[in-house]
This record gives C-alpha cells, structure tokens and sequence, in this order.
C-alpha cells in the first residue's frame, strides 16, 4: 500500500502527524472491528478486512513519519462461547451425577450427595457463563472434596461419576477461562482505544 492509498484510506493528508495518524485509526477502528459484528461472520459483512486494511493504513502512515506504531501487539481476543457448549456441558455433568448418586451407598446420605452435585455443576457453569475467578476457586474446593470422599469411601457408581464428570469440568473451565480472557482483553481495548 502506498502512502498516498494509506492516507485515502485514514481519510489524513499524505503529511499528516503521528498522532493525527493515530486518531483517525482509533476512530475507524472503532467502526470497522470484526468484534463489533459478532452475531454476522465478518467475512461475510467484509468488517475483518476492512479492519486490516486500515491496520496497515496506519503502519504505512507510522513508518513514513518516521514515528513507530504504539507498543504492544495484536492480540486476537476470543471469540464469545455459544451457550449450547455451555449447556451441553452441563448435561453430561447432570449424567455423571446421577452416576455418582444413584450408583452408590451415600455415606452421608442421598440428599448431602444432591446438594453437593447439584452445587458442583451450578458452580461450574456459573464460572463458564461469567468468567469470575471466585467460582473457578469454589469448583476447584468443591471437586477436591469430592474427589477425597470418593477415594475414602469408594464405591463403583462414585467413580464412575467423578470420572464422567471430569470431562465436562474441564471443558466448563476451559470456556471459562476464555470468557475471562475475552472480558479482559475487550476491556483493555476499550480502554486504548
């Protein structure tokens, strides 16, 4: 890209400062990022590319300034997590726990083994949802008691239940720590933008 296409595109003169440069970018990028049109694929409405196209505006305008582009770099920030994964999840986390209840001898009772399943998978779909560090800690406590009572008082149906049940906490954390990552990530933008 030229210079002179680089300008055009920023809507500057060829001349134009650094930060006249970098106030037409904030200003178009504010417009034109793919993350604003998450419920349309951006290549389909063409915002991704529009997006680059004056990403690389501005570095051209920059680099003939002799001015260097802001520190820091790209950083792809995650796409929003569709709550059927969610739900999905949770699903095979309410089978492991009917595994867990109905497949064993309770040693403090089937209503103690209820509360803490039902606790366990609220726990970790409010952490997929929200991405808050609070209930990650509460799941992870929660797990490791669980873990521990079923080690003691092992039984067959308790095992087989924890065991189902750690694929979809891992896969509720994983959606969590992305949601939490994307909150942040979005927030910083925001704030340099």
């Amino acid at each position: 890209m030229s210079p002179a296409d680089a300008a055009t595109v920023l809507g500057v003169s060829p001349g134009a400062s650094a930060a006249a440069i970098e106030s037409a970018y904030r200003r178009l990028a504010r417009q034109v990022h793919p993350d604003l049109f998450v419920t349309e694929p951006p290549v389909a409405r063409g915002e991704g590319d529009r997006f680059i196209e004056v990403a690389e505006a501005r570095r051209v305008l920059l680099e003939q300034t002799g001015g260097q582009e802001p520190v820091g770099e790209f950083v792809s920030i995650p796409h929003p997590v569709s709550p059927v994964r969610i739900v999905t999840w949770a699903a095979v986390a309410l089978l492991a726990a009917f595994v867990a209840i109905f497949g064993t001898a309770a040693p403090f009772g089937t209503v103690e083994l209820l509360v803490r399943w039902t606790l366990i998978i609220v726990v970790l779909v409010a952490f997929a949802s929200t991405g808050r560090t609070v209930w990650l800690v509460v799941a992870a406590i929660m797990l490791g008691a669980t873990a521990i009572t079923t080690v003691i008082f092992s039984s067959f149906g308790a095992m087989l239940g924890l065991f189902i049940l750690s694929a979809p906490a891992i896969a509720l954390v994983v959606i969590g720590r992305s949601k939490a990552l994307r909150m942040r990530l979005l927030a910083q933008a925001a704030a340099g933008l």
